[in-house]
């Protein structure tokens, strides 16, 4: 499983996290003593979620796919970049996605 999708079904108890914050306060451990996942996550009957309790790390979540020259041309380069970083830290889920299949 992959952070985004931990994130995407992290549940309604966890709702009012972004990205950022999520991967940076919680993980994932397989056992059922933490807030459990929504049920449609694939591990949600073996794993559950939990918060750090020492240290909070500054998550690297799309790795070099972060930094963009200020002069970058490429128009649609520059789109990606700024939806990648919205997804980043506007609340989002598996029920309330950030963009709609019908939107541009």
């Amino acid at each position: 499983m992959s952070p985004f999708d931990d994130y995407i079904y992290r549940g309604p108890h966890l709702s009012h996290i972004c990205l950022y914050n999520y991967h940076r306060l919680f993980y994932k451990q397989p056992n059922h003593n933490g807030i459990n996942f929504s049920e449609h996550h694939p591990q949600a009957h073996t794993h559950c979620q939990v918060i750090r309790q020492s240290s909070f790390p500054i998550p690297n979540l799309l790795r070099r796919l972060l930094f963009l020259r200020p002069d970058f041309k490429d128009k649609q380069v520059c789109e990606d970049y700024y939806c990648l970083i919205s997804a980043l830290f506007i609340l989002w889920s598996n029920e309330h996605p950030l963009k709609l299949t019908s939107d541009s």
